[in-house]
């Protein structure tokens, strides 16, 4: 995608992953609206899988105002890269190649952190193709990294810190747990201070990194308390 960008030399950029699937009047849709807005996306539709041919998200929903959609956008990602349509001086940042999950989530909210013209676009425009090997999955590292993303927003965005600080917590609660499964498994718990967490959060957090044995062993109990209960209910 940045090799391409560099090469572009239109005013416009639309993107099309190989795997996804364009209307035939995709670019058509995107024409209508270059004379008012600088950044437009569109809705798009599963292709293939349980939820084929419905729409992902219906952008009726959303708010006009650009700041009311850039705090929605922080809140996750409802833009789908091939129903993205941007003016090419706009993207000074391209994608960020050290991330291999969430570089295109990371440019949307570059972008609408500018002082731009957004339209949304409130039609399917194109099928994202579901298969074995879609990136659309979550863990805990996956946490981990939208909750550092957000908090490199907060200084341009008060909102995106208190976002940020949510999936951090959702980070230390799954991590916790896949590590108390997993004797080989260390949660990355080196940033914790710097994000807004709740007492009880913090609180796991130093029960893990002060008394694992403890943390443990009442998960141990809690465990099988929770498989006595189930017998007694079957």
């Amino acid at each position: 995608r940045n090799l391409a960008i560099k090469h572009s030399k239109g005013p416009w950029l639309a993107f099309l992953d190989a795997d996804d699937v364009w209307l035939p009047n995709t670019l058509a849709v995107f024409a209508e609206h270059f004379n008012d807005s600088d950044f437009m996306f569109g809705e798009y539709s599963y292709l293939g899988g349980p939820n084929n041919g419905k729409t992902v998200t219906d952008f009726s929903d959303l708010p006009n105002n650009k700041d009311e959609l850039l705090k929605r956008l922080i809140q996750g990602n409802f833009i789908g890269i091939g129903g993205v349509c941007v003016k090419t001086d706009l993207v000074t940042q391209y994608f960020d190649e050290s991330l291999n999950f969430a570089e295109d989530y990371k440019l949307w909210l570059t972008l609408l952190m500018k002082d731009i013209k957004v339209k949304k676009i409130n039609k399917v425009v194109y099928k994202y193709r579901i298969h074995p090997e879609s990136a659309l999955h979550k863990n805990s590292k996956q946490n981990l990294l939208l909750a550092k993303l957000l908090l490199s927003f907060s200084e341009q965005n008060k909102y995106a810190k208190i976002r940020a600080s949510r999936y951090y917590s959702y980070y230390v609660n799954t991590a916790i747990s896949e590590s108390l499964k997993n004797k080989y498994y260390r949660p990355d718990f080196s940033d914790y201070k710097k994000f807004d967490l709740n007492h009880k959060t913090k609180l796991k957090i130093y029960l893990y990194m002060k008394h694992f044995k403890l943390l443990t062993k009442v998960s141990e109990i809690i465990s099988k308390r929770k498989s006595k209960y189930r017998m007694i209910v079957v």
